[in-house]
């Protein structure tokens, strides 16, 4: 009993030390700026997307949330998660969500993770994750990043087909202890 309670005190401890590197990392950096193109807005995270861009991440991502970083994305979700949404005056609806966070590997490479990209069902195959991550990539860059991680199935061609197009290379490749997928671990460096 002792042992569970202070596997989790550490736990605990391990998210807040990453949560303050994180602050740490982004405190020059300035929020995620807007840009229309095709009808679709890109922009930075707004805490009232919270509930839309969870549900969103859900459906796409077998149920998977970003409950464990959600402090993070109070904090400074303007300067990390990039939002697609339409551009319809009357009733803007969020159709894709860029997300991103820092691991260890991150912060010794100054770079950043992307953690997740998606884009619903029934707006897929317009680019818009390609344009996504095209806006994260001049957004890391100004704000004096050096590139940009990330890790995709290989069976998740599309995504895949995206971030090597965008330039991002594989650094490695490796088996998912979870899923049993084989994953590659790529990396885009701003020149």
């Amino acid at each position: 009993m002792l042992g569970k309670i202070a596997r989790r005190i550490v736990s605990i401890m391990r998210r807040m030390i990453l949560i303050v590197n994180s602050v740490r990392q982004l405190k020059k950096a300035p929020p995620i700026s807007e840009e229309i193109k095709a009808g679709i807005l890109y922009c930075g995270f707004i805490p009232s997307d919270a509930a839309v861009v969870q549900l969103l991440i859900r459906q796409l991502n077998n149920g998977v949330g970003f409950d464990d970083r959600r402090l993070l994305y109070q904090l400074v979700g303007s300067k990390l998660i990039i939002v697609a949404k339409s551009h319809d005056r009357k009733q803007p609806k969020l159709v894709g969500v860029d997300l991103y966070y820092f691991n260890q590997r991150d912060f010794n490479d100054r770079t950043v993770h992307e953690g997740f990209v998606g884009v619903d069902p029934n707006y897929q195959g317009r680019g818009i994750a390609s344009e996504m991550r095209i806006h994260a990539i001049s957004h890391f860059n100004q704000a004096g990043f050096k590139g940009i991680s990330t890790r995709i199935s290989l069976s998740n061609k599309p995504s895949l087909a995206s971030a090597l197009k965008l330039g991002f290379q594989p650094v490695e490749t490796y088996k998912d202890q979870i899923t049993g997928e084989d994953r590659h671990y790529l990396i885009k460096w701003f020149a």
